[in-house]
């Protein structure tokens, strides 16, 4: 069973700030690999408590959240698929795919999906794929921002 993992995000000139589950002190720590790189680093407090940190470097912040959906790629050749959205953005979504697929970056495609439970108002979007690393894709917004980014519970 993996650890869990602490998320936090570096501001401009601060640092990434946590807190230490034992004894509650807090600091702020750097990523050592430069602007707009994520990092997961172990963290060791003074009081000896050790845990794993992610830095995320983001221009825009992620929402997580485990909803269904599907997508549909039209071209180069159509495929269809069912997808579970991992996270949300004012700017994109992060997805997670079901099955097997062949989706690389560039592609446009429609995805759908359902906001939590009590509202079930369907979203759907064009997307570009940004990034692809195995079953977790990531993509951009190339039309209106979903309303799921709002206030409402994810």
């Amino acid at each position: 069973m993996s650890r869990p993992v602490k998320r936090s995000r570096e501001g401009s000139s601060r640092g990434a700030s946590f807190r230490c589950d034992r004894c509650g002190k807090t600091g702020t720590v750097s990523s050592p690999r430069g602007p707009w790189h994520s990092a997961l680093l172990r963290i060791t407090c003074r009081c000896g408590h050790s845990f794993d940190l992610l830095i995320e470097q983001r221009r825009l912040l992620r929402r997580q959240t485990r909803l269904p959906g599907s997508y549909r790629r039209v071209s180069p050749s159509v495929e269809d698929g069912r997808i579970t959205i991992i996270d949300v953005s004012v700017g994109g979504v992060g997805f997670t795919c079901d099955g097997r697929h062949s989706l690389q970056v560039g592609d446009t495609l429609a995805i759908e999906f359902r906001r939590p439970p009590g509202d079930d108002s369907p979203e759907q979007h064009q997307v570009v794929v940004r990034r692809v690393d195995g079953s977790e894709v990531g993509v951009e917004f190339i039309d209106a921002v979903p309303a799921i980014v709002d206030e409402r519970p994810v």
